[in-house]
C-alpha cells in the first residue's frame, strides 16, 4: 500500500444481502489495499434486519454510520466525507464488486505517484443539451465507443479528499443531472484534462452475451471488477412482500402496494433477469441470516420470475457467464 492513507466510501440504501455480497470482496479481495471502508447506511427497513446488518458489518477497517430514513446517494457521500481523516479516497457502490487483488492499489497508486488528480469513468448522465455543451468546452468526443461523456460515475472514482472537499459538496442530483454530475462539472473546470486517467466502468448489461461474443466492455481480457447496476433499488420497487409492499417500506405505517411493472420487450425482460441472478447470488450468501426477511427475499424474488415469465435457463445461463469472467481475470 502506499504512503498516503487511503480510504473507501460505501453509501447504502438498505439492501442487507446487497451491501453484504459487496463487503464480502471488500473481506476477501482488496481489504489490505485501503485503510478503511466507510458505509453509510440510510433505510426505512425494520430494525431488526438493521440490528444484525450492524453486528455482521464489525471488522477492524470498517466505519459505519446509519439513518433510519433515505437520505439520497450525493448526502450519504458527504456525510462520509465529514468522518474522513485519510487523504485519498475511492467511491464504490453497494452493487459493485471488485474481484481482483490489486486493481485498488493500482488506481490508488497512479493518484500517489504521478501528476494525476482524478481516475474514474465517464459518464452521460445529464441532459443531452447540456453534454454536448459541456463536451465541447472540455474537448470531449461523446460518440466514442465505450464509456464516455462530460460526466463521472460515483463508482470506482479515486480522488484526494482535500479535492473532494474543494467542490460545493453537493454530490447528489441536481438541475444539472443525476447523482455526482455537478460535482463532474466542478471538477473538469478544475482539473486539466491531462491530469485525468480515465477508466472502465465495467458496467453490466442486458446485451452482455453479445458484448461475450465481440470482446467488448467486460469481455476485453482486463476486467477485475463489476458495477452490476440497479440492484439496490429491488427492495424498493421490485421485490414485494405478500401484499405487494416493498420489502423495504413494509413496517411503514400506512404504505400502500403498487402496482409492480412488467417487461414490456425482450430486452426488458433480459435486464430484470440480469439483476435477478445478481439479486440470488447475494441472498445466497447469507441465507441464514435475517430470518423472517430472508424468506421474504428469497420469495420475492421467486415471484419475480413467475409474475413477468422470466427464464431460469436465462438467469443460470447469465450467471455462469458472469461467473467465467471472474474466474478468468482473476487468475
Amino acid at each position: 500500500m502506499g504512503l498516503l492513507s487511503r480510504a473507501a466510501f460505501l453509501p447504502s440504501p438498505g439492501d442487507p444481502f446487497v451491501l453484504l455480497h459487496c463487503v464480502h470482496y471488500f473481506k476477501t479481495v482488496w481489504q489490505d489495499e485501503v485503510d478503511m471502508l466507510y458505509i453509510h447506511i440510510n433505510t426505512n427497513i425494520e430494525q431488526a434486519v438493521v440490528v444484525e446488518l450492524m453486528e455482521l458489518l464489525k471488522h477492524p477497517k470498517i466505519k459505519v454510520s446509519y439513518a433510519d430514513h433515505t437520505i439520497g446517494h450525493g448526502e450519504a457521500i458527504n456525510k462520509m466525507l465529514l468522518q474522513c481523516d485519510e487523504e485519498n479516497v475511492l467511491l464504490i457502490e453497494d452493487d459493485f464488486i471488485i474481484f481482483k487483488k490489486g486493481v485498488v492499489d493500482t488506481y490508488f497508486d497512479i493518484l500517489e505517484s504521478t501528476s494525476i488528480s482524478l481516475v474514474g469513468s465517464p459518464r452521460l448522465s445529464c441532459d443531452r443539451k447540456l453534454a454536448d455543451k459541456l463536451c465541447e468546452e472540455f474537448g470531449l468526443n461523446i460518440f466514442q465507443d465505450g464509456d464516455a461523456g462530460p460526466n463521472f460515475w460515483p463508482c470506482m472514482f479515486f480522488i484526494s479528499t482535500d479535492l473532494l472537499r474543494e467542490t460545493d459538496r453537493n454530490f447528489g442530483a441536481s438541475e444539472y443531472g443525476d447523482t455526482f454530475v455537478n460535482t463532474s462539472i466542478q471538477l473538469r473546470r478544475k482539473i486539466p484534462r491531462h491530469n485525468i486517467f480515465e477508466i472502465p466502468q465495467y458496467h453490466l448489461s442486458p446485451d452482455d452475451k453479445q458484448h461475450k461474443k465481440t470482446g467488448k466492455s467486460i469481455f476485453d481480457g482486463n476486467c477485475g471488477y463489476f458495477h452490476i447496476g440497479s440492484l439496490s433499488s429491488g427492495i424498493e420497487n421490485t421485490l414485494l412482500d405478500g401484499y405487494n409492499r416493498p420489502l423495504k417500506d413494509r413496517r411503514v405505517p400506512g404504505i400502500k402496494p403498487v402496482i409492480p411493472r412488467v417487461p414490456q420487450s425482450v430486452q426488458e425482460h433480459k435486464e430484470l433477469e440480469r439483476r435477478i441472478c445478481w439479486w440470488k447470488e447475494a441472498h445466497k450468501m447469507n441465507s441464514d441470516r435475517f430470518k423472517n426477511f430472508s424468506r421474504l427475499y428469497s420469495r420475492a424474488i421467486e415471484n419475480v420470475i413467475i409474475r413477468d415469465g422470466l427464464s431460469r435457463k436465462n438467469i443460470d445461463k447469465m450467471y455462469k457467464m458472469y461467473k467465467e469472467v471472474m474466474y478468468a481475470n482473476n487468475m
